[in-house]
């Protein structure tokens, strides 16, 4: 089985987890919000790791000597990365049952900080320029503290999944 099948594999499988009309949440790399990160390693593995310029985390962690290490291990040494799109992950809930609602941060431009009850409603809107803007944004905003990003579904109601 290759990386693409388990893939499709574990995502129906996650679909099939939620109850109809439940939730789907799914924490992600971003392609975009990535980049900054993936700069700052190509800086690093140039110099052997001896010098990781830019990263904010590790000058906050500097008196943090375990989730120092932790963040470096996570961030730089680990073995396989994948980064996706909001647009991608649309794609994975609508092959699988699953109403997108919203991603956190919130895709939409100028829309103001999400309330803790906000999360699981749907967005206002779903254009998918903004989405792209969005996410480019978020190689500024996310890119420091590595990418990750939110997306939250429902899983439909009317059409049950194949166990």
């Amino acid at each position: 089985m290759d990386d693409n099948e388990l893939a499709v594999e574990v995502r129906e499988a996650v679909s099939r987890l939620a109850r109809p009309g439940g939730f789907v949440v799914v924490g992600l790399y971003n392609a975009f919000a990535r980049l900054p990160h993936r700069v700052r390693r190509a800086a690093a593995r140039l110099t052997g790791y001896r010098r990781i310029p830019f990263d904010p985390v590790l000058r906050d962690r500097d008196a943090e000597p375990d989730r120092r290490e932790a963040w470096l291990r996570d961030q730089y040494f680990h073995p396989e990365e994948h980064r996706h799109t909001i647009a991608e992950v649309k794609g994975w809930f609508g092959e699988n049952g699953v109403e997108f609602l919203r991603t956190y941060p919130s895709a939409l431009i100028g829309e103001a900080p999400l309330e803790r009850e906000s999360l699981f409603t749907e967005a206002d809107d779903d254009w998918s320029f903004e989405s792209w803007l969005s996410q480019i944004a978020w190689a500024g905003t996310l890119g420091h503290e590595g990418g990750l990003f939110v997306t939250v579904g429902r899983r439909g109601e009317s059409r049950p999944l194949a166990p």
